[in-house]
Protein backbone atom coordinates (compact mmCIF):
# COMPACT_ATOMS: atom_id res chain seq x y z
CA UNK A 1 0.00 0.00 0.00
CA UNK A 2 1.25 3.42 -1.05
CA UNK A 3 -0.14 6.52 1.17
CA UNK A 4 2.13 8.86 -0.62
CA UNK A 5 -0.30 11.25 -2.42
CA UNK A 6 -0.57 9.80 -6.44
CA UNK A 7 -1.86 12.44 -9.56
CA UNK A 8 -3.64 11.08 -12.06
CA UNK A 9 -3.74 13.24 -15.53
CA UNK A 10 -6.74 12.72 -18.05
CA UNK A 11 -9.01 10.81 -15.48
CA UNK A 12 -12.03 11.28 -18.09
CA UNK A 13 -14.77 9.84 -16.88
CA UNK A 14 -12.71 6.24 -16.36
CA UNK A 15 -13.01 4.10 -13.30
CA UNK A 16 -9.09 3.81 -13.03
CA UNK A 17 -9.08 5.73 -9.89
CA UNK A 18 -11.37 4.07 -8.28
CA UNK A 19 -10.29 0.38 -9.50
CA UNK A 20 -6.41 1.61 -7.85
CA UNK A 21 -7.85 3.06 -4.79
CA UNK A 22 -9.91 -0.07 -4.29
CA UNK A 23 -6.72 -2.70 -5.06
CA UNK A 24 -5.67 -0.72 -1.70
CA UNK A 25 -2.07 0.09 -3.96
CA UNK A 26 -2.90 4.25 -3.80
CA UNK A 27 -4.82 5.70 -1.00
CA UNK A 28 -4.40 9.41 -1.55
CA UNK A 29 -5.16 10.01 -5.24
CA UNK A 30 -5.98 13.34 -7.38
CA UNK A 31 -7.18 13.15 -10.29
CA UNK A 32 -7.44 15.62 -13.07
CA UNK A 33 -9.15 16.17 -16.78
CA UNK A 34 -9.78 19.53 -18.42
CA UNK A 35 -13.28 19.18 -18.74
CA UNK A 36 -15.58 20.27 -15.95
CA UNK A 37 -18.16 18.32 -17.19
CA UNK A 38 -16.80 14.97 -16.51
CA UNK A 39 -14.59 16.21 -13.44
CA UNK A 40 -18.25 17.77 -11.78
CA UNK A 41 -19.91 13.88 -12.39
CA UNK A 42 -16.70 12.07 -10.91
CA UNK A 43 -17.09 14.12 -8.29
CA UNK A 44 -20.40 13.41 -7.63
CA UNK A 45 -20.37 9.32 -8.85
CA UNK A 46 -17.34 9.01 -6.09
CA UNK A 47 -18.75 11.52 -3.43
CA UNK A 48 -18.09 8.42 -0.67
CA UNK A 49 -14.70 8.46 -0.60
CA UNK A 50 -12.51 11.57 0.38
CA UNK A 51 -9.60 9.93 -0.36
CA UNK A 52 -10.29 10.48 -4.33
CA UNK A 53 -10.22 14.23 -4.95
CA UNK A 54 -11.47 15.44 -8.60
CA UNK A 55 -9.94 18.72 -9.96
CA UNK A 56 -10.45 20.91 -13.20
CA UNK A 57 -7.15 21.47 -14.71
CA UNK A 58 -5.36 21.19 -17.96
CA UNK A 59 -2.35 19.04 -17.46
CA UNK A 60 0.00 21.11 -19.61
CA UNK A 61 -0.64 24.66 -17.35
CA UNK A 62 -0.63 23.31 -13.75
CA UNK A 63 -1.30 26.35 -11.01
CA UNK A 64 2.16 26.08 -8.77
CA UNK A 65 -0.40 27.41 -6.02
CA UNK A 66 -2.78 23.93 -6.08
CA UNK A 67 0.20 21.92 -7.46
CA UNK A 68 3.02 22.53 -5.24
CA UNK A 69 6.14 21.25 -6.74
CA UNK A 70 7.11 17.94 -4.54
CA UNK A 71 3.37 17.47 -3.94
CA UNK A 72 2.94 14.10 -5.75
CA UNK A 73 4.96 11.03 -5.17
CA UNK A 74 3.83 10.15 -8.45
CA UNK A 75 2.00 11.12 -11.51
CA UNK A 76 0.32 8.26 -13.35
CA UNK A 77 -1.00 9.20 -16.94
CA UNK A 78 -4.25 7.31 -18.00
CA UNK A 79 -3.23 7.23 -21.53
CA UNK A 80 -0.04 5.83 -21.49
CA UNK A 81 -1.28 2.79 -19.08
CA UNK A 82 -4.27 2.35 -21.37
CA UNK A 83 -1.07 1.75 -24.34
CA UNK A 84 0.77 -0.25 -21.99
CA UNK A 85 -2.64 -2.36 -21.20
CA UNK A 86 -3.64 -2.74 -24.89
CA UNK A 87 0.29 -3.72 -25.55
CA UNK A 88 -0.07 -6.27 -22.53
CA UNK A 89 -3.61 -7.66 -23.82
CA UNK A 90 -2.50 -7.23 -27.56
CA UNK A 91 0.64 -9.97 -26.52
CA UNK A 92 -1.20 -12.38 -24.96
CA UNK A 93 -3.90 -12.36 -27.53
CA UNK A 94 -1.26 -13.00 -29.95
CA UNK A 95 0.37 -15.43 -27.73
CA UNK A 96 -2.96 -16.88 -27.24
CA UNK A 97 -4.25 -17.18 -30.98
CA UNK A 98 -0.27 -18.80 -32.26
CA UNK A 99 -1.38 -21.91 -29.23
Amino acid sequence: MYLLHSLLVGCGNSNFSYDIFCKGDFTNITSIDYSENVIDAMKYKYSEYPELKWICADMTELDEDAFPVDSFACVIDKAAMDALMSEVRLTYLVHYVEN
